[in-house]
């Protein structure tokens, strides 16, 4: 078979010159200001340090914020982990933390959550209960947990019933997941 050089160029030139624009396009797309990649090295070393899963902690990070820094809520919580002021300061005050507490900082907020989050696990051993109380309060998963309709060993929860609160567990273990299979490993 005999290879026509203008007939290469013609036809793979243009394919390879597509498959490079299409990969920068994915790159500057990825590396964005609401991408994980920006917090990748924070969210493995805070996890690390707080003997956490840096899969979860990124999981949580994206169904809380979506990786925006800046993310609001409606009810007040601030940044990547959503905190509410008053959990960062208290865990601040609990670990010491000397720094401003700057929720939209990047690092501030990465830091506090993933210690709050570690705080939580020391109360709640199984995952699903962990993320509950992370999403709903931890005073109220301790109520469900107390309430046989709920939880039949006090420890974990057999029924989430707050279909928001089931929603966002979903969804943090489908991006968990995801977040194993591509980036963490399990």
């Amino acid at each position: 078979m005999k290879f026509d050089k203008e007939k290469i160029v013609f036809y793979i030139l243009p394919v390879i010159m597509l498959v490079v624009i299409i990969g920068c396009v994915v790159v500057v797309g990825l590396s964005g200001k609401k991408s994980f990649f920006n917090y990748a090295a924070q969210i493995k070393n805070y996890s690390t340090a707080n003997d956490l899963s840096p899969a979860l902690v990124a999981a949580l990070i994206k169904a809380e914020s979506g990786f925006d820094k800046n993310a609001e809520s409606g009810k007040g919580a601030v940044g990547l982990m959503q905190l509410m002021p008053e959990t960062a300061e208290f865990i601040a005050n609990k670990i010491g933390y000397k720094g401003k507490i700057d929720l939209k900082s990047p690092d501030c907020n990465i830091c506090l959550g993933t210690e709050y989050l570690a705080y939580l696990s020391e109360k709640f051993e199984n995952e699903t209960t962990l993320l509950c109380a992370y999403n709903a309060g931890e005073g109220r998963v301790g109520l469900w947990l107390c309430d046989e309709k709920y939880s039949s060993d006090g420890v974990t929860l057999s029924y989430i019933p707050f279909d928001e609160t089931r929603k966002y567990v979903e969804r943090v273990n489908r991006y968990k997941a995801e977040f194993e299979r591509f980036y963490f490993g399990k």
